[in-house]
């Protein structure tokens, strides 16, 4: 497996062999995807669920289909089979560098909402995610 951590294993069936690659390798506990819990389960890390709900895997939970930067139920995905993996607002399919470049123009935000069909809070989520992270997205 080229990715280990695009696959759901690690978190479902693999815990007990991914604590076992924590500890061999001494990871800081801050970094680990698994814990022990208090009941004596293991169970994933607050880091790892919060990594979990960006990410959305194929019905086997093999491979790691889509993820949601900003989390799921919020305006931007990265799909490699929308917009070559750019970052887009998946109910219209319009990239999210379109959106910031239109209210950097100088577009009122209510308006480019109108033309997508959004509203205005994911109108100022996509341009906030664009200032923050467009350079980091993009292909070099």
């Amino acid at each position: 497996m080229q990715y280990p951590l695009a696959t759901l294993k690690p978190y479902t069936s693999g815990r007990e062999l991914a604590l076992e690659a924590q500890e061999f390798v001494g990871l800081d506990p801050a970094l680990s995807i698994v814990i022990l819990g208090r009941d004596g389960f293991l169970m994933p890390s607050d880091p790892a669920v919060a990594f979990l709900d960006k990410v959305e895997f194929n019905d086997a939970g093999d491979v790691a289909e889509r993820l949601f930067p900003l989390g799921r139920g919020k305006p931007i995905v990265l799909d490699p089979t929308r917009s070559f993996g750019e970052p887009t607002i998946p109910d219209v399919g319009v990239r999210t560098e379109i959106v910031a470049e239109l209210v950097s123009a100088g577009e009122e935000p209510d308006r480019v909402a109108g033309i997508y069909s959004i509203s205005v809070t994911d109108v100022e989520q996509v341009v906030d995610f664009e200032r923050r992270h467009g350079d980091l997205t993009r292909a070099a």
